[in-house]
C-alpha cells in the first residue's frame, strides 16, 4: 500500500536507482522475514496468549470485537512497518 504511494508521492529525492533501492529493500524484507519466522513462534504467540489470558492490551481492555481488532491491528502493523521504512531512509546504513 505504501510502496504504491511512494511512487506517486515520494518524500525524498532518489540517491540511487529504483532497482538498487528495491533490491536493498527486498533484502531487508527477506532478512526480517527469516528472523520473524524463527522468533515468532517462540515470542509473539506466547506473549499474545499471556495477554489474552490476563486481559492485557488495549483491545482486551476495551473489549473490542474480534473483526475490528484484526482490522485495526493490521492497520497499526502497516503503519509501524512504514515508519521503519521512513527511518531506514533517514538513517544511512
Amino acid at each position: 500500500m505504501f510502496a504504491v504511494a511512494e511512487i506517486f508521492f515520494p518524500l525524498a529525492k532518489r540517491k540511487s536507482s529504483r532497482a538498487q533501492q528495491w533490491s536493498t529493500n527486498l533484502g531487508i524484507v527477506l532478512i526480517d522475514s527469516v528472523v520473524l519466522k524463527l522468533l515468532f513462534p517462540l515470542l509473539a504467540v506466547g506473549v499474545a496468549q499471556y495477554a489474552n489470558l490476563h486481559a492485557i492490551g488495549i483491545f482486551n481492555m476495551l473489549e473490542t470485537p474480534y473483526l475490528l481488532a484484526v482490522i485495526l491491528s493490521l492497520f497499526m502493523l502497516d503503519l509501524l512497518i512504514y515508519s521503519q521504512h521512513v527511518l531506514m531512509h533517514r538513517i544511512p546504513i
